[in-house]
């Protein structure tokens, strides 16, 4: 599936089928969340209602709980790449602090190397 359209039609396909009460594909992750009654449809027929619509479907191994991460994982990746992005923001201001000097202003040595080394570079 490759765009919005792919996923409508996976999911009328599997509407369509007997014994489907709901259908939701989604498209980032490949996946398709299916409530169904056990007792009018079979996981095979969900399987061949999708490849009926010309797209490919597999059932997920047994005991498999997914590879979606919870929400407390998320949210720790969120706050690594938040104080990530801070530190270098503020790392790349105090760096680039030496570069706006006016001429007459005395220069330390930091400021005086890095400006060696971004005028060589």
């Amino acid at each position: 599936m490759t765009c919005a359209s792919c996923q409508h039609h996976v999911e009328e396909a599997l509407r369509a089928t007997a014994g489907v009460e709901s259908a939701h594909v989604d498209l980032m992750a490949h996946r398709a969340s299916v409530v169904f009654d056990p007792l009018l449809a079979a996981p095979q027929q969900l399987i061949e209602a999708i490849r009926g619509a010309g797209y490919d479907a597999v059932l997920p191994r047994p005991g498999a709980t997914g590879s979606e991460p919870s929400s407390d994982s998320l949210s720790r990746q969120a706050g690594l790449k938040a104080w990530t992005a801070l530190v270098s923001g503020a790392a790349a201001m105090l760096l680039a602090m030496p570069l706006n000097m006016t001429p007459n202003q005395e220069m330390g040595a930091l400021d005086h190397a890095l400006t060696c080394i971004i005028r060589e570079g």
